[in-house]
């Protein structure tokens, strides 16, 4: 880990303006929080009986 630290470099990339990837906003979320709560504990816990 420290010979990573010392000698490692990060990978950078770069920004370009005409890259449609990071053109369009952000959109909303399509599931409500409330919903991924609801699952990620009610199936688990509904599945070891």
């Amino acid at each position: 880990v420290l010979a990573l630290y010392l000698f490692g470099k990060p990978y950078e990339r770069g920004v370009f303006c005409d890259d449609y990837s990071i053109r369009y906003p952000l959109k909303d979320s399509t599931i409500p929080n409330y919903l991924l709560y609801i699952y990620s504990i009610g199936l688990p816990s509904n599945q070891e009986f």
